[in-house]
């Protein structure tokens, strides 16, 4: 989708001549991808922008860079950026929260990791507030690793709040990737715990 406004951006303008909007957005599509060497293409380009209004998006700019250098490997890079990781908002701290979590388990501390995710997520989950998309991708993860550490109802139980939170609207259970990561983890936590069928 992305890339339909990008192809005559880029004819028009010249390659990688996008708003940087546009490359922010690209440059988390192509993270969700796997594709992280063209994730750090589009997130420099991104970064480099000076204009007035570049600042706009540094919530969401120091979240992307520290998930990047993470698949990077790159765990040094990573602490920097998440130093800055903004956590004021409920969506922000689940965020935040993940990725912590994720080098905290990059560093050797996989049952720390899970434990600190999982009660920052119960923080936000249960503040009386509305749920938000932005804790489905941090369930979905809190979720995975449990299945990976032999717990498959716990894996289900976070995969069913996680498809919760991805349910925003009415067309979000067939087109959203969150519900889709969700509904992924949810069978894989089945089949592990004997109930192929369902």
């Amino acid at each position: 989708t992305l890339r339909g406004y990008i192809r005559p951006r880029e004819a028009a303008h010249g390659e990688g001549r996008v708003p940087t909007l546009l490359a922010l957005l690209y440059a988390r599509a192509k993270l969700r991808l796997g594709e992280t060497d063209s994730a750090d293409l589009w997130l420099t380009r991104a970064m480099r922008d000076t204009t007035q209004g570049a600042g706009q998006f540094d919530a969401y700019l120091a979240s992307t860079l520290t998930e990047l250098r993470l698949d990077q490997s790159r765990l040094k890079d990573a602490r920097v950026v998440a130093a800055q990781l903004p956590a004021g908002r409920r969506g922000q701290r689940a965020t935040a929260a993940m990725l912590r979590a994720r080098l905290q388990r990059a560093d050797g501390d996989p049952r720390g990791a899970s434990a600190f995710l999982e009660r920052e997520l119960g923080t936000v989950w249960n503040d009386g507030q509305q749920r938000l998309t932005l804790f489905s991708l941090p369930l979905v993860t809190a979720g995975e690793w449990r299945l990976a550490s032999g717990d498959a109802r716990g894996a289900d139980s976070l995969a069913v709040l996680a498809r919760t939170a991805a349910a925003v609207d009415s067309v979000a259970l067939v087109r959203s990737a969150l519900a889709g990561r969700a509904e992924l983890l949810r069978a894989q936590a089945l089949r592990a715990g004997g109930r192929a069928a369902e």
